[in-house]
C-alpha cells in the first residue's frame, strides 16, 4: 500500500494484517527504507502531516516515524519508467544504409551497444553470440571480402550477377559501421540449435535497443554471403557455427517513419 503526502481523510478502516515500509528522498528520486511498521486486527490508518497514523478498535492512535518528505508512490518505487521503456520499444526501426548521413557514430556508442548485447538471455549461459565490428578501412576490407566470395561462388554454380557483385563491393561504404552477426555452436551440443540462434537474435534486438535510445539507425541485412559455407572462417566461425546477416549502422538523414502492427488480439489466446 502506498500514499503521496495528500492527506487521507478519515480514517480508512481495515482488518487483517497489514505491513508497511516508510521511505524518504533525502537527496535523489531513489527511495531509501527508514522504517517498517506492522498492523494486526481490526484498525484503521490515514496519512497526514508526514505520519501515518494507526487507531485499533480500542480507539488509540499510534503514529509511524515521521518521514520526509513523503511515502512512496508508486511511481517512485519503480526501477525504471514504463512509459519510456514501452516508447522506446516500439519506436525501433530499421533504417537503411541508404538513409543514413555518412557521419561517424561514436565508438562509445557502439561498445555499449555491444555491452547490452552481452546480456542479452540464453540457456545454458552458452552466450553463444559472436561480433566482428567493421569501420573505416575494415569497411573497404569487409567490401572487398563479400564481393570476391560471392563471384567465386555464383560464378561456379552460374547464379553470378554483376549489379549484385557492384553493390557487395560499394554498399559498405554507406554505412559508419558494420557488426557481422554470427553463433558459436555449444560444443558440448547441451541444447538444440534453435535455441542458441533465438539467444544470438535477442542479443541483435539489444543492440537496435540500445542504437534507437541513442538516435542511431540500424539495419539488418541476411543478404549477400551470409549463407555462404565459405564465408565463415573470415569471420571467426567454425564449421558448425552460423553466419545470420550484418547490422549495418549508421545517422538517420531525417525523422524515421511510424511503425505499424497488426492488433496483438489477433495473436493471443489466453487460457484462463
Amino acid at each position: 500500500m502506498t500514499y503521496t503526502g495528500h492527506e487521507i481523510e478519515p480514517f480508512i478502516e481495515l482488518t487483517g494484517i497489514l505491513i508497511f515500509q516508510i521511505f524518504n528522498f533525502p537527496d535523489t528520486d531513489i527511495p531509501k527504507i527508514i522504517g517498517t511498521g506492522f498492523a494486526n486486527g481490526r484498525y484503521s490508518l490515514k496519512f497526514a502531516e508526514g505520519r501515518l497514523l494507526f487507531r485499533n478498535h480500542q480507539g488509540r492512535v499510534t503514529q509511524s516515524k515521521v518521514i520526509k518528505p513523503t511515502f512512496a508512490t508508486k511511481e517512485k518505487s519503480m526501477k525504471f519508467n514504463i512509459g519510456e521503456v514501452n516508447q522506446l520499444i516500439r519506436q525501433r526501426r530499421s533504417v537503411f544504409p541508404k538513409d543514413y548521413t555518412g557521419e561517424k557514430v561514436s565508438r562509445e556508442i557502439i561498445e555499449q551497444m555491444l555491452e547490452n548485447a552481452n546480456w542479452a538471455p540464453n540457456h545454458k549461459m552458452t552466450e553463444p553470440w559472436r561480433f566482428v565490428v567493421f569501420t573505416g578501412e575494415g569497411l573497404k576490407k569487409l567490401a572487398e571480402f563479400q564481393a570476391g566470395c560471392y563471384k567465386e561462388v555464383t560464378s561456379r554454380d552460374l547464379t553470378f550477377k554483376e549489379e549484385r557483385y557492384q553493390a557487395l563491393l560499394t554498399k559498405p561504404a554507406q554505412s559508419s559501421h558494420i557488426i557481422s552477426i554470427g553463433m558459436k555452436r555449444d560444443e558440448a551440443r547441451r541444447l538444440p540449435e534453435i535455441e542458441e540462434l533465438g539467444a544470438v537474435y535477442c542479443a541483435v534486438e539489444n543492440m537496435y535497443l540500445t542504437a534507437t535510445a541513442y538516435g542511431v539507425g540500424c539495419y539488418l541485412s541476411s543478404g549477400g554471403v551470409t549463407y555462404f559455407e565459405e564465408a565463415k572462417e573470415f569471420f571467426g566461425l567454425g564449421e558448425d557455427d552460423k553466419l545470420l546477416g550484418f547490422l549495418n549502422i549508421g545517422i538517420p538523414n531525417g525523422m524515421t517513419p511510424d511503425g505499424r502492427r497488426r492488433a496483438i488480439g489477433a495473436k493471443v489466446k489466453w487460457v484462463e
